[in-house]
């Protein structure tokens, strides 16, 4: 399981975009996002390098991410 903590998510479109960009970089995985806690949970991807690389991918589209 992988915890991020993602600031910037403040409406269902976000919560939606957060979703799509982990799905791309873990298909197959399961991704929860609490838009009041702003932490992302993914369950069934790859550890560490997986979060760096999901968290890289979350800058990208404009959230502030943190693995």
């Amino acid at each position: 399981m992988i915890e991020l903590k993602v600031s910037g998510i403040t409406c269902d479109g976000c919560v939606r975009t957060v979703t799509r960009v982990v799905e791309r970089k873990a298909p197959g995985a399961t991704v929860q996002v609490d838009r009041a806690t702003g932490i992302v949970t993914i369950e069934g991807a790859d550890g560490a390098a997986k979060a760096g690389e999901i968290a890289t991918a979350l800058t990208a589209a404009g959230y502030d991410a943190a693995a």
